[in-house]
């Protein structure tokens, strides 16, 4: 059987409904892939970023305001600064970082850490530790 030959006889072969033939395989795609069903869900993701970071940064500047009532120009001009460091280092979750930015910042400039009632605000909540019960015979 010459090559012509088993290559007719391979495209002879019945096509089974829902396959593809050899051409239709090979034969390139004419419109574009869609990589998003949804354009709006990138618009509404960066909306929702951009309202967490001015939050956490409100908060930021609210807190540190109180605790350090005469540098408000001082702390709003590192909020800023470590708002943009943040976007810059972590561009998807800035809101994240932007608390210990500006808390290492607050360290560069000398400023004491906080010991006063309102020291808890500003800091990851801590989780009572869950007791252990004791063990229990099974069966």
């Amino acid at each position: 059987m010459s090559h012509s030959e088993r290559f007719d006889r391979e495209v002879s072969l019945p096509v089974v409904q829902g396959s593809l033939t050899r051409f239709e395989a090979t034969k390139q795609v004419s419109k574009p892939v869609k990589t998003c069903e949804e354009p709006d869900i990138v618009p509404v993701f960066l909306e929702t970023l951009r309202s967490a970071v001015s939050k956490v940064k409100n908060h930021l500047q609210q807190q540190y305001e109180q605790v350090y009532p005469d540098l408000g120009d001082i702390i709003r001009y590192v909020v800023d600064e470590e708002e943009a460091s943040a976007w810059n280092l972590s561009p998807l979750s800035p809101h994240l970082i932007l608390p210990e930015l500006v808390e290492a910042h607050r360290a560069l400039l000398g400023l004491q850490p906080f010991s006063n009632s309102s020291d808890h605000i500003l800091k990851p909540p801590v989780f009572t530790e869950i007791q252990e019960r004791p063990a229990q015979a099974v069966g």
